[in-house]
């Protein structure tokens, strides 16, 4: 599994090499789709977005185990519970925007993560 903290240079350098008109091979998303929701995501965990937990704590235990602590590949089709049916609009006017964008929230979060005394934010699926 790609650890975003200590290789996030290796992660950026493939999704660099994304092309836009590429076609999703797992879902629905587009690239520039995949970089603008792992943006989003990351809000979550940066202090920018908090969010509720859409399940109990054991479900949300399950989940955690089986997706972000595991190596087993996620199934194609999987869905965050709070994402809809269809890619959201996309927000940025390019690939390259969209990165840069992900690049300042891992940076946002770097920064929230060194000062924040509290207990890890919360992901929707999973919990903190």
């Amino acid at each position: 599994m790609a650890d975003i903290i200590k290789g996030r240079e290796a992660i950026f350098n493939q999704l660099n090499k994304l092309q836009a008109d590429q076609k999703p091979a797992f879902g629905k998303m587009s690239p520039q789709h995949m970089v603008e929701h792992l943006a989003f995501v990351i809000k979550f965990s940066n202090g920018k977005l908090p969010q509720k937990l859409h399940y109990n704590a054991e479900k949300a235990e399950k989940f955690k185990q089986n997706t972000i602590y595991s190596d087993k590949e996620l199934m194609p089709g999987f869905r965050a519970p709070m994402l809809g049916d269809e890619p959201e609009q996309l927000i940025h006017s390019s690939q390259r925007a969209a990165l840069e964008n992900l690049r300042q929230e891992l940076e946002a979060f770097d920064t929230f993560s060194g000062r924040c005394q509290m207990p890890g934010r919360l992901a929707p699926p999973w919990g903190s």
